[in-house]
């Protein structure tokens, strides 16, 4: 029997239980009456499942305002909108066999993914993984960089599996594996860190990497500030920090020309890291350097990159933090610097936010 096979068990098995048959699936995934190992085989039983009018490559979009019960694609709403809220007893076995169960199933579902990453990262997070998770991770991995990059949420899922496979690194080993090839600036960066001592820069390294698209918390910047007590992590932040403002433009596409697509300053997991990277010289608040650093990424983040008719940047996430660290910082540097930005920015959104951090 497979390990699928026996969660299917499983959850006939609890269906038996409650007096229910299949014809309670897949609602019966979050019924509250199921005990948190039966849950979590329900869980799984539901990443593997091919739905019968499932096709590859099809996407209904719906636009009737009646049905409350299916998403901008068609598809059901629940139970999907609710799995996120369970709590689930994941190990490193069952996280396997989810990632395995969604990159066997053959259709790329950005919830199954989703669903199957976030159990991996618990695992990951909790120090459990192990080989055989790991090896799955990679799989998984392999699956979406094979996906093609119109597909929903791709890219996003692409860097969480990454993200996950490093977190599964053991903390005390320096993983450089989210600085990725692609732009300019992970190639010096990756050189940079070489230079210092690992065990000095690896916490700093792995926060940054783990902070991904998220809004830094206030653990986040607590963990930061321990990170950053080495002189080696301070002089590594600074050395990223001023190398992604002065880094080339690079098409975003790999292997074409700028002009043929568009171009930007990062790709992949790197954009997270400098993102990182730019929140994390706001604890430096008794150093004056980023200031100068900040404003040039706000400045060269917010540029048009190039798309025709549309208003897109060369890295804007970067340029918003760029403008919030230096809001939060709040120095006369940093206030000079904010005041120049007036002068050179164009994008209405980021100079409204410039005015809110003078006027504060």
């Amino acid at each position: 029997m497979s390990d699928l096979e026996a969660h299917r068990a499983v959850v006939d098995s609890a269906l038996t239980g409650l007096g229910l048959d299949w014809g309670a699936w897949p609602s019966i995934v979050t019924d509250p009456r199921l005990d948190a190992q039966a849950r979590l085989s329900a869980v799984l039983v539901l990443l593997a499942l091919v739905e019968a009018d499932a096709t590859p490559g099809d996407i209904l979009v719906i636009v009737d305002p009646e049905a409350t019960g299916l998403d901008w694609m068609g598809r059901e709403r629940l139970p999907w909108e609710r799995l996120p809220q369970l709590r689930l007893p994941w190990t490193a076995a069952t996280a396997a066999t989810a990632l395995e169960a969604v990159v066997h199933r053959g259709l790329y579902d950005d919830r199954r993914f989703a669903m199957a990453l976030q159990g991996a990262r618990r695992v990951c997070a909790a120090g459990q993984a192990d080989v055989a998770l790991t090896r799955s991770l990679d799989g998984c991995i392999a699956y979406l960089e094979s996906v093609g990059d119109e597909q929903l949420r791709i890219k996003e899922m692409r860097h969480l599996a990454r993200r996950v496979a490093a977190s599964a690194t053991p903390p005390e080993i320096l993983d450089l594996s989210l600085v990725v090839d692609g732009d300019a600036w992970a190639g010096p960066a990756r050189e940079a860190a070489r230079v210092f001592p690992a065990d000095e820069i690896t916490t700093l390294v792995r926060l940054l990497g783990d902070l991904g698209p998220r809004k830094p918390t206030q653990r986040w910047f607590h963990d930061i500030d321990g990170a950053l007590e080495p002189p080696s992590a301070r002089q590594l932040l600074r050395r990223w920090t001023d190398l992604a403002a002065h880094t080339q433009i690079v098409p975003e596409w790999p292997g074409s020309r700028i002009g043929d697509c568009r171009g930007t300053l990062f790709v992949g997991t790197s954009t997270d890291i400098v993102r990182a990277a730019v929140w994390a010289t706001s604890r430096l608040r008794d150093e004056v350097w980023p200031a100068e650093l900040l404003g040039v990424l706000a400045r060269r983040g917010s540029s048009h990159n190039g798309a025709p008719g549309l208003p897109e940047a060369l890295a804007l996430k970067v340029a918003f933090a760029a403008v919030d660290a230096l809001a939060a910082r709040g120095g006369t540097a940093d206030r000079l610097v904010l005041s120049g930005l007036l002068d050179v920015l164009q994008r209405i959104d980021l100079v409204e936010k410039v005015v809110t951090a003078l006027e504060a």
